[in-house]
């Protein structure tokens, strides 16, 4: 939280500046992060992708912390980050600051395996139109546009972006994405600047086996945010900021398997009413079945999916936070601060409830960093926090480096940091329902249900 030379920082720390990001070649923000010691990529569906350090996830990867100008995108629900749900393109980017290493006394719980910090580029710093086109294999196609201008003392930028891809053979994983971002950073005097930053999303994408037990699904989502920050420079050695966030997810997850008919005849190749035949013959009835509605009907079953379910969720994130940034004395300058948060997130199917789950947190947090000579740097800090019905926690750091001329720098660090429970992993309460139709004694239908948890 504090601008720091490399050779300051108390934590080991990769930058992937703008010279790297042009040169690299990359697509998205996931192929960025390979070149950073020690960071897994995984491309679980088409291009949609899960970063851990040293490998330490699956698909949501829970316990990296990742913010873009300032705000986090760790989404409370299942965790992790859906990257082609961001609307963000490389060319925005300044640089990436990663983390490697627990970072909590700075950012707090999740920030257990490191923090991928995004930084952008100025609207001012981008004047004028850009349109760019990408065509390759597999209809891999997308199309961006962006405006950036200065008007006194506004200046502002637009970008949108659309692309579509097929995903890769003998695997169903197309996808289609599209996203719309806006930024205003406004000077009103020498002291005080403001920033507005809006976005929002929608994706389509297949996920699934070309299986005979399941179908191809589609899973629909939305994202947006709205971002707010002011900055006021009391004097040359006293700033202080207040950051205000909101972050909304949205996932329609539906799946439904093939009905029964289609996988005896997929995995069998013989017609249903043949199949019954000859369940027929091979069990020695003595009036064989005549076809495949009459042996569904002996059984007392229909020719229905043999498994659905319904995984959509909402979630929403709040976040307020205010920071001061001191440096009174030549030696000593000290950043501190307090935040409120609320998680919330929604969905009857995972955790058996129509109502909004919600989880509150405080936090307090403070980093001093103290050049005790010229060669010997320490940095102290830590970060309180506390979530609802859940007792306080501190994160400390101590970290000493020492310089040994300009080239050679040796640091000492130890520091503690927590994984605070996804939503999911806290409040799922899912349900399996198992309904039967039976016939009593005179001959009437009923219906057994059984749930359970």
């Amino acid at each position: 939280r504090l601008s720091q030379p490399l050779v300051d920082i108390p934590a080991a720390i990769t930058v992937i500046d703008r010279e790297m990001i042009r040169a690299s070649g990359a697509m998205n923000i996931p192929d960025l992060l390979r070149l950073v010691p020690g960071m897994a990529i995984g491309f679980y569906s088409g291009s949609r992708a899960t970063a851990s350090y040293h490998g330490m996830a699956d698909e949501y990867a829970r316990d990296m912390q990742v913010l873009i100008d300032g705000r986090s995108i760790y989404d409370p629900g299942f965790g992790g980050v859906s990257w082609p749900d961001m609307p963000i393109d490389l060319d925005e980017i300044a640089r990436i600051e990663v983390v490697r290493g627990p970072n909590a006394a700075a950012y707090g719980s999740n920030s257990y395996a490191g923090v991928i910090n995004i930084i952008t580029e100025h609207p001012a710093d981008q004047p004028g139109t850009t349109l760019k086109a990408i065509v390759g294999e597999d209809e891999k196609r997308s199309i961006y546009g962006r405006y950036a201008d200065v008007e006194g003392q506004l200046a502002y930028r637009i970008s949108a972006n659309y692309q579509e891809f097929s995903g890769f053979d003998h695997i169903p994983d197309a996808e289609e994405n599209k996203w719309l971002s806006l930024r205003g950073d406004y000077t009103a005097d020498h002291n005080n600047s403001f920033q507005a930053i809006l976005g929002a999303s929608e994706g389509t994408y297949e996920e699934g086996f070309n299986d005979v037990a399941q179908q191809v699904r589609k899973l629909d989502n939305k994202y947006n945010f709205q971002q707010l920050n002011w900055r006021h420079r009391v004097s040359s050695d006293n700033e202080v900021q207040l950051h205000f966030y909101h972050n909304f997810f949205e996932i329609d997850d539906d799946f439904q398997s093939p009905v029964l008919s289609k996988v005896i005849e997929d995995s069998t190749g013989v017609n249903p009413d043949l199949f019954a035949l000859g369940i027929s013959l091979a069990a020695g009835l003595a009036v064989p079945y005549p076809d495949y509605a009459t042996f569904l009907s002996e059984l007392n079953l229909t020719d229905s999916p043999l498994a659905m379910s319904f995984l959509g969720f909402k979630s929403h994130r709040y976040d307020l936070e205010m920071q001061q940034t001191l440096s009174a004395i030549d030696d000593v300058r000290l950043v501190w601060g307090l935040g409120l948060r609320q998680d919330s997130v929604q969905g009857i199917w995972l955790f058996h409830t129509d109502e909004r789950i919600t989880r509150d947190q405080w936090r307090i947090f403070g980093n001093l960093e103290w050049h005790m000579r010229g060669d010997l740097v320490a940095n102290i800090g830590g970060m309180l926090e506390r979530f609802e019905k859940k007792a306080p926690f501190f994160s400390p750091r101590l970290a000493l480096n020492y310089h040994h001329n300009h080239a050679n720098t040796f640091r000492i660090s130890a520091s503690r940091a927590y994984r605070m429970p996804t939503l999911y992993e806290e409040f799922a309460a899912t349900a399996v329902k198992l309904e039967l139709e039976m016939v009593d004694v005179n001959g009437k239908v009923v219906k057994q249900r059984t749930w359970k948890h």
